[in-house]
């Protein structure tokens, strides 16, 4: 088998790994967010699967004719894959920025507390897994097997008492 022009295309671990959260507050109104990212790895998908059991969900490939001589992917047929090779074309970036949690809220002011007989209270909106922005071709570029549940989004409205 010849081996001249294999090459490396992916890399399981990341170059790496970061987050950021930051907390603004103005009056009673509070905003925070946290912010991950993760560059400079790659996933393996079923999406990129050359050769897959079913024709179901498959993508559209542009295969290797005799009249359209690409090296993208093999003829599409089985004595075109002596070496079983499952993936073709591009590297499958999964780096990502995702935006996890965003937090807007407001604290009333004390003197409609005292008029409430309370000691807090505070009205919120969270949001979870807000966007994530990505190049990578699979369902979420976090998660390892494309039969894995992605991450879902989910919003809380809220409210904070203090007796």
């Amino acid at each position: 088998m010849p081996t001249d022009d294999m090459e490396i295309i992916g890399y399981q671990d990341p170059d790496f790994v970061t987050g950021m959260t930051n907390t603004f507050k103005y009056g009673g109104f509070t905003f925070s967010f946290f912010l991950t990212a993760v560059h400079g790895v790659t996933r393996y998908t079923d999406y990129l699967n050359t050769y897959s059991s079913g024709t179901a969900n498959m993508r559209k490939r542009e295969w290797w004719t005799p009249e359209n001589p690409i090296n993208t992917y093999p003829a599409n047929r089985d004595d075109s894959n002596y070496a079983s090779v499952i993936y073709f074309g591009k590297r499958n970036d999964a780096s990502y920025l995702r935006l996890n949690d965003v937090t807007l809220s407001y604290q009333l002011p004390g003197e409609m507390l005292k008029k409430l007989k309370l000691n807090r209270l505070e009205v919120f909106f969270n949001a979870k897994n807000l966007a994530t922005f990505t190049s990578y071709i699979g369902l979420d570029p976090e998660i390892t097997s494309d039969y894995s549940v992605p991450l879902t989004r989910s919003y809380i409205f809220g409210l904070r008492v203090g007796l």
